[in-house]
């Protein structure tokens, strides 16, 4: 077996890198988000015996100042041979000016867990997961009887650097200094706003001029081999706008 090799990735690289493994169950967002993400993000990938094996974008977030690995996947052939600790050790080389690194994970990851554990990572942001399956036919039929009891507004950029500034909103709306906007973990700070709405992101909010009311949903449609996965994370204590949220996002979509 020969050497590793790692470089930046290029448009040109697609094919070889989404044939790498399919991940997230079915839900993966690499296909069809692989071009768009490459425009802001850099991307890396390991390869031997002339064969792409590992991958991994790196998210660079926080007006600079965290580092975040996203995407990560190694080919099932390659598993347990220190490829994708390879692919990690040259990517923080890369990055090893920026402050921190951060990594966002499924609790039932054992690895990771195991870090926490040790004490070599520290968990910044706690968020409950609930998944849900559906069909169009069922989701149109469910908005159209659906009659909005709060007043949701669509968020612009300008609207959430607002939002982001005003740590009278922010220390009612969020719990700590971090939130996640589709698995990517933010500090809140403006300069954040253009990952919110990075890959057709979608911001809808309600009593936004209550600062002890105001609750926004980020939303991002991810078209994956098993359907549409739609991404929403949810900010306030208003749990009664969640379903007028919910129907705001999916009808924004024109297929409903």
């Amino acid at each position: 077996m020969s050497g590793i090799v790692i470089r930046e990735v290029t448009e040109e690289d697609y094919e070889g890198v989404v044939g790498i493994r399919t991940a997230y169950g079915g839900r993966d967002y690499l296909p069809g988000l692989y071009h768009n993400i490459l425009k802001r993000h850099k991307g890396f990938v390991a390869i031997m015996d002339e064969k792409m094996v590992a991958f991994r974008f790196m998210y660079l977030v926080d007006n600079g100042m965290t580092i975040l690995p996203r995407a990560g996947r190694v080919h099932q052939d390659y598993e347990g041979l220190g490829v994708y600790r390879k692919l990690d050790e040259f990517t923080m080389q890369v990055y090893k000016d920026v402050k921190y690194k951060a990594v966002s994970f499924h609790n039932r990851n054992a690895t990771l867990m195991k870090k926490v554990e040790e004490g070599a990572y520290r968990i910044t942001l706690n968020r409950k997961l609930k998944t849900y399956r559906t069909t169009l036919k069922s989701l149109k039929s469910d908005i159209q009887k659906r009659t909005l009891q709060n007043d949701v507004k669509h968020v612009d950029s300008d609207d959430l650097k607002g939002i982001l500034s005003n740590t009278d909103v922010t220390k009612h709306m969020f719990s700590g200094d971090i939130f996640a906007s589709c698995w990517t973990p933010l500090r809140i700070i403006p300069e954040n706003t253009s990952h919110v709405f990075a890959d057709n992101g979608v911001v809808f909010g309600s009593s936004v001029d209550d600062a002890e009311k105001a609750m926004i949903s980020i939303g991002h449609p991810v078209l994956s081999s098993i359907g549409v996965s739609y991404v929403l994370d949810f900010y306030g204590l208003q749990r009664n706008d969640v379903a007028d949220h919910i129907v705001k996002h999916f009808t924004k979509h024109r297929r409903l």
